[in-house]
C-alpha cells in the first residue's frame, strides 16, 4: 500500500480495505494503517473523490478512541477538510454543520 502512488491504485486499495472483516481492519490499525492513510491525506493532488473514500475507510475502521486519531495526525487533517476555507468556526459550529454526514459526526463525538 505504501508504494501506491497513483490515485486509481489508492482508490482500489481503499475499496479492498473497506470490505475487509473486522480482524483484518484491526491488523491494519496495528500495523500503522492510520499513518499510511495520513500520508495519503497529505497529498495535495488528491481529488475529492479519493478524500471521500479515505473518510469512508476511516469510518469502517474499528477506531476505539481519539488518541489513535491524534497520534497518527489523522484528526488534524479531517478537521482541516471539514473547515470551510477562509472561515473560522469553533468545533461545536462544525459539529452542527456536518451533523448529517455519519463519519464526520462520529469523529466529532470523539473530539468532544
Amino acid at each position: 500500500m505504501v508504494r501506491a502512488e497513483e490515485h486509481s491504485c489508492r482508490s482500489r486499495l481503499l475499496d479492498i480495505a473497506r470490505k475487509g472483516d473486522t480482524r483484518c481492519l484491526r491488523l491494519f490499525l496495528d500495523y500503522h494503517g492510520l499513518a499510511l492513510l495520513w500520508s495519503w491525506m497529505m497529498d495535495n493532488t488528491s481529488p475529492n473523490k479519493l478524500k471521500i473514500q479515505i473518510l469512508d475507510t476511516l469510518f469502517a475502521l474499528p477506531i476505539q478512541n481519539k488518541t489513535m486519531l491524534k497520534d497518527s495526525k489523522v484528526m488534524c487533517i479531517v478537521e482541516k477538510w471539514t473547515k470551510p476555507r477562509g472561515d473560522v468556526m469553533s468545533i461545536n459550529d462544525r459539529k452542527d454543520r456536518f451533523a448529517t454526514i455519519p463519519f464526520i459526526n462520529s469523529l466529532f463525538k470523539l473530539l468532544i
